[in-house]
């Protein structure tokens, strides 16, 4: 019989330390541990997905402009149609996109709306990460 064991799944936490890019750290520093069954990473390139993504369920968190509260996107479609901050001038869905053709693997991005304060967030996706 083959092997079922089921990937880990890992929360990619992408952001930097520029002004209004740093949400996702600050997440990531406030439930590092605190998520039974999920991996938390920070990741301040997007080189970065593809270290993950033969063992783990990757699910990416994000800061985004344009949407008002937290929200997952399905696919790097409908991800790519917002204005993320991430990572400076870099293409996040542009290198999701790439990734998925050729590691036939697909994302979960939760997207936390750009401008907002932990405090106003962090319940919502720790209930949000739990949930996945």
């Amino acid at each position: 019989m083959g092997n079922t064991k089921e990937k880990e799944k890992t929360i990619l936490c992408f952001g930097s330390y520029s002004e209004g890019d740093t949400l996702a750290f600050e997440i990531y520093d406030s439930l590092k541990g605190c998520v039974d069954g999920k991996n938390l990473v920070k990741c301040k390139s997007p080189f970065e997905l593809a270290e993950h993504l033969e063992k783990e369920d990757v699910i990416i968190l994000d800061v985004v402009k344009g949407i008002e509260k937290i929200r997952i996107f399905d696919s790097v479609e409908e991800f790519k149609k917002t204005q993320t901050v991430t990572i400076h001038d870099l293409d996040l869905g542009f290198f999701i996109k790439l990734l998925e053709n050729m590691k036939d693997s697909s994302f979960r991005i939760i997207g936390i709306p750009f401008g907002k304060k932990i405090g106003e967030v962090l319940e919502d996706v720790r209930n949000l990460i739990s949930s996945i």
